[in-house]
C-alpha cells in the first residue's frame, strides 16, 4: 500500500497487479495489499482512478461481503461500476452452496464474481459448475504441478464452458490462458 500526504490529509493508495491477456495487452488490474481502506472509500477511489475498459478486481473475504450486504451506499457504488469484479477465494464460507447461500446471492446482485484458488487445497469445482463466475483464477502451485499433465487440459476444458476468464497465478504474475 501507498501512503501519502495532501494537505495535510493521509491518503491511501491501493497497489495492483495486472492481468495479462491472451494477447500481451493488460486487461484487468486486482488491488492488492488495501485493507486499512475503508470499503466505499477504496470504491470511490477506484471509480475515479481507472479507466472503464479496465477490469478491476477486488478481493470480497467474508467480513466485506457481509458489509456490502448490509450497506446500500456501497451496493450503489459497486452498481455504478460496471468495470468492477468481485473475487472470492476458495475458503468463503459455503461456497459450494451456490445461489442458496444469501450472502453469494447478494454479491451476485452487486458485480460479476470471479473465484480465486481453482486446484489448491480447498477448492472445488461445484461452485465453478453453478456457473457463479466470470473468471477463474487457478492456484499457481497446482499450475506448476500440473500445466503439463492431460488432466490439466481436460480440467480447462471443462471451466471454460463456465467461465468467461481463465487466469493463472505464477510466480507473482497474473496472466490469461487458453
Amino acid at each position: 500500500m501507498i501512503i501519502s500526504s495532501i494537505n495535510g490529509q493521509v491518503c491511501f493508495q491501493p497497489e495492483y497487479r495486472p492481468i495479462v491477456g491472451l494477447a500481451g495487452d493488460v486487461i484487468a488490474i486486482k488491488c492488492i495489499d488495501y485493507n486499512l481502506i475503508p470499503l466505499n472509500k477504496l470504491l470511490l477511489l477506484l471509480k475515479q482512478s481507472t479507466a472503464s475498459d479496465l477490469l478491476v478486481l477486488i478481493h470480497v473475504d467474508f467480513l466485506i461481503a457481509q458489509q456490502i450486504a448490509m450497506q446500500p451506499n456501497i451496493k450503489a457504488l459497486l452498481y455504478s461500476m460496471l468495470n468492477l469484479r468481485l473475487v472470492v477465494s476458495e475458503n468463503f464460507p459455503n461456497l459450494d452452496d451456490g445461489r442458496d447461500n444469501p450472502l453469494i446471492e447478494e454479491l451476485c446482485k452487486c458485480a460479476p464474481l470471479w473465484f480465486w484458488g481453482l486446484g489448491s487445497d480447498g477448492s472445488s469445482m461445484v461452485a465453478v459448475m453453478n456457473r457463479l463466475f466470470e473468471g477463474i483464477i487457478i492456484d499457481g502451485n497446482f499450475y506448476s504441478e500440473y500445466k503439463h499433465r492431460l488432466i490439466f487440459d481436460v480440467m480447462i476444458n471443462i471451466v471454460k464452458k463456465y467461465a468467461e476468464y481463465i487466469i493463472v497465478d505464477e510466480n507473482n504474475r497474473l496472466y490469461q490462458i487458453k
